[in-house]
């Protein structure tokens, strides 16, 4: 069934509009809710219409509406035709406002399947000049409910979305203007859309650019001293009237019913002046343990009230910095680290991470395979270099971009795998839960190279057989492993291990608590913060610029300039780094043969050097590996085996062993290769070495005693030439 299905398009918007009920819903129910003084009403305020601030002029320009006029019936006016701007002081109640006409939307929207289906959007997020509206439309369509482009887009053509903006004022003037005239022209394409937009009232007037394109503003009024007073008498709290009623500038903060609502729990009998004064007896009688429940808290408070303050200041400055409202546990962002060393010790951590982790499974699989020890070590050294050249490169030169490199493999491969889950896209999927995206990513990580794994294997005998290139079994699985680890990256391990060594450091700086969702919900309980699934935000801005404080964070700059081609040439180093490994790492078995006990013996892990024996030219006393010619099997060398031995004559020179003692053109080499050997079959033998020839010695050792072997291998037979011993640790070290 395709994406262009009517009724496939039906169920995905009814999903939408449950999802987005269900925000709404749990917003509403926290805006609204006062739990210790069960508060299950909020004041009605009059709206005052003012039709000139949107472009509307009419007489009278300036009218009052009665307080028991909903927001439905204002939007539903023919004049107004479901183009409304909700403006408002802060505090006033634009937010709960939205909400409530959001509410009688999706009420409309349940009982018919043509109607448009209402969607909140916060305008902090629109941050790209080179994003027209319907493009940022579209794109929070997939941020937050996941929802493919295409689709979205044809909802967007088809008018089946509703779009309610939210935070208009929090863009910051030069952004709100930008903002304002995308919006003019959005409605000005087609005069049948339906729009509505919140904004405090000084920011909007400040602005003076205006949404000529909406059919009427509307102002939220302050309450009157009347209603203050029922309000609060019908909760008790005859006191605190008689201070708000006898106080100018209690009674200001009263008449914003933010303020008066917080001024329920905060008041102890004393006057509160000012905003700063209201929050911090606020949040202080939020965080007194008195206060909380011993039954959601068995074992006493978790957190202290310093601790919750500073962790959410800090949180509260990035947001500001950030100019966004909503807050995902997923999408803490690299530069939240502000010292240069944090940043160092992020990198370090994060390539560390991924080197080990990935170097222990390859490790892992090739042990099954190959040898555990020698599984084990290929994977911890590959994931150490992988992790110091990720750790102090990738970063450096920019995120990782995946696909050009591979090409071919990779867009088979990513093909069939993606292929296969092409449907998922079209679902809805909320943020139910802290940190979905990371847990979703870390599953996927480990999920779908189990089946990259197997398609890589078969691929690649596939494009040997194209290219002319010879692999044995053994490169197949090693460079199908490496293929399905850049998968695993690609779909998500990236992410996750990112996160981990971010949240790692900024755990060890005191920025925030290690089990950060429980801290969260936590603030949430306490009503800090609003939780709507996996999203949090400070439940109201005045709040969240409180906790800024004087501290403020200059506005974040992505970190670093992104280089695709460098990524490129970073995947190709990372692969053939990767070849280059398992080709040089070893166990001395099988089809290895050692004649140098105990430099080199049997089950030694070896590293040996792949690379420059095509150009260099060999030293005397280098150990190599060798192949076996038709030459040195007829001279009894097994022709299955590659040998391993020592190099003590070189091109061009003269090679003779006199009374027990090596000779090279004619002078007595001063190390002694002959010790405690014996050389009866080659003592007084003389041997002029030809060009790209090589005198090579061992010894052959049995129960009697141990032999000389000698024997000559030209250039073209060396394999490589071993330099380290891996394997076992007593016997670590460089091979000499």
């Amino acid at each position: 069934m395709g994406l262009d299905s009517e009724e496939k398009q039906n169920r995905i918007l009814g999903e939408l509009l449950g999802a987005v009920k269900s925000e709404v819903e749990r917003r509403l129910e926290d805006l609204l809710l006062q739990d210790s003084f069960n508060v299950t009403q909020y004041l009605k305020l009059p709206m005052e219409e003012r039709g000139q601030q949107a472009g509307r002029p009419q007489t009278p320009k300036v009218f009052q509406l009665p307080p028991e006029t909903k927001v439905i019936e204002v939007f539903s006016r023919e004049e107004i035709a479901g183009r409304l701007l909700i403006l408002g002081e802060p505090g006033s109640g634009k937010t709960i406002t939205l909400l409530q006409l959001a509410q009688e939307l999706i009420e409309q929207a349940s009982g018919d399947r043509t109607a448009q289906v209402p969607v909140i959007f916060e305008l902090s997020t629109w941050k790209s000049d080179k994003q027209s509206f319907p493009q940022w439309l579209v794109a929070q369509l997939k941020d937050i409910y996941s929802i493919d482009k295409k689709v979205s887009q044809k909802w967007l053509e088809n008018e089946r979305i509703l779009p309610l903006l939210d935070g208009l004022d929090e863009l910051g003037l030069p952004r709100q203007r930008l903002a304002i005239q995308a919006i003019n022209q959005y409605l000005q394409q087609d005069l049948s859309r339906r729009l509505v937009v919140c904004c405090r009232w000084e920011e909007y007037r400040r602005g003076k650019k205006k949404l000529h394109q909406l059919h009427g503003a509307y102002y939220l009024q302050p309450p009157s001293d009347s209603v203050i007073r029922d309000y609060l008498h019908s909760f008790g709290q005859q006191q605190l009237w008689s201070k708000i009623d006898s106080n100018p500038l209690m009674k200001e903060l009263a008449h914003k019913p933010l303020f008066l609502n917080l001024m329920i729990p905060a008041f102890k009998g004393e006057e509160i002046l000012n905003e700063e004064k209201l929050f911090e007896d606020y949040i202080a009688w939020q965080l007194d343990p008195d206060n909380h429940d011993p039954r959601k808290y068995p074992q006493g408070v978790p957190y202290t009230e310093v601790y919750t303050k500073h962790w959410l200041s800090y949180l509260a400055r990035n947001l500001s910095a950030d100019s966004l409202t909503v807050f995902l546990l997923e999408k803490i962002q690299s530069y939240w680290l502000t010292p240069v060393g944090e940043r160092l010790a992020f990198r370090l951590i994060y390539g560390l991470i991924s080197g080990l982790i990935y170097g222990l499974i390859y490790g892992l699989i090739s042990g099954l395979i190959f040898g555990l020890i020698y599984g084990l070590i290929l994977g911890l050294i590959s994931g150490l270099i992988y992790g110091l050249i990720l750790g102090l490169i990738f970063w450096v030169i920019g995120m990782l971009i995946y696909g050009l490199i591979l090409g071919l493999i990779l867009g088979l491969i990513s093909g069939l795998i993606f292929g296969l889950i092409e449907e998922v896209k079209t679902e809805i999927k909320t943020r139910e839960i802290p940190n979905q995206g990371i847990k979703e990513a870390w599953k996927k990580s480990l999920i779908i190279p189990f089946f990259a794994f197997p398609l890589c294997v078969l691929i690649l005998p596939l494009t040997s057989l194209a290219t002319g290139v010879t692999f044995d079994w053994q490169r197949h699985i090693g460079l199908g492993l490496v293929l399905a680890m850049v998968i695993s990256l690609l779909t998500g391990g990236e992410d996750w291990i990112q996160h981990l060594a971010l949240r790692l450091i900024l755990w060890l700086r005191r920025k925030i608590p290690w089990d950060y969702a429980r801290f969260l919900n936590y603030a949430a309980e306490r009503r800090l913060l609003q939780k709507t699934g996996g999203r949090y935000r400070f439940f109201h801005d005045s709040l969240r610029k409180h906790f800024c404080g004087h501290n403020s964070l200059s506005s974040h700059t992505v970190e670093i300039t992104k280089n695709k081609w460098l990524g490129y040439v970073l995947i190709f180093f990372l692969i053939l780094s990767n070849v280059i490994l398992s080709n040089s790492i070893y166990p001395v078995y099988s089809t290895r043969a050692s004649f140098l006990a105990p430099i080199v013996q049997t089950n030694d892990v070896t590293l040996s050097d792949i690379i420059s024996y095509r150009w260099r030219n060999y030293q005397r006393g280098d150990v190599i590996e060798f192949w076996i010619d038709e030459e040195l099997a007829e001279q009894g060398f097994n022709p299955y085996l590659n040998y391993i031995m020592q190099i003590v004559g070189l091109p061009g020179e003269t090679f003779e062993i006199k009374q027990g003692q090596i000779y090279i053109n004619g002078q007595l080499l001063s190390a002694n290769y002959l010790d405690n050997l014996s050389v009866a079959d080659y003592d007084q033998e003389r041997v002029e070495i030809p060009a790209d020839l090589y005198i090579v010695i061992g010894k052959y050792v049995t129960q009697e005693e141990e032999s000389l072997i000698l024997t000559s291998v030209y250039k073209e037979q060396i394999l490589n030439r071993i330099i380290f011993r891996l394997w076992p640790p007593e016997r670590w070290g460089r091979v000499k």
